[in-house]
């Protein structure tokens, strides 16, 4: 979303009752030049500093808090894709200890049924099983 600082200035003039012709004066020119103002979407920075200046109203604070913004935006990016690359990496190994488990409950079932067949096995050689 791209500023358009003549916007912004007849918003803020509006908002705090400031006529064209009181900013005309102050940057000293006409208010039929002040009105163009309002269309264009970019002004020189001196200019800029001057209306701030006679409205007591910070305008530059429109793009560093767009720069901030925007910042703000990559670093969500960034973080979200490091999430997303920790969420994969945390599957793989869930995906592996689930292996492990699978693997050592077969070797459990195997080594169980290995004592239940000796013991099958050891209990008909026994004395006592007769």
């Amino acid at each position: 979303m791209e500023i358009h600082i003549g916007r912004e200035i007849k918003r803020v003039l509006r908002n705090k009752e400031i006529k064209a012709a009181h900013i005309a004066k102050v940057i000293s020119t006409t208010p039929q030049n002040v009105n163009a103002l309002f269309k264009r979407p970019s002004i020189d920075s001196h200019q800029l500093f001057i209306i701030s200046k006679a409205v007591a109203v910070d305008l530059f604070i429109l793009y560093s808090s767009r720069l901030q913004a925007d910042k703000n935006e990559e670093v969500q990016r960034d973080l979200l894709q490091e999430c997303k690359q920790e969420k994969h990496s945390l599957e793989d190994k869930f995906q592996m200890l689930n292996d492990i488990i699978f693997y050592q409950r077969k070797y459990i079932d195997e080594l169980e049924k290995e004592r239940n067949t000796r013991g099958t096995t050891s209990n008909q050689h026994s004395p006592l099983a007769k």
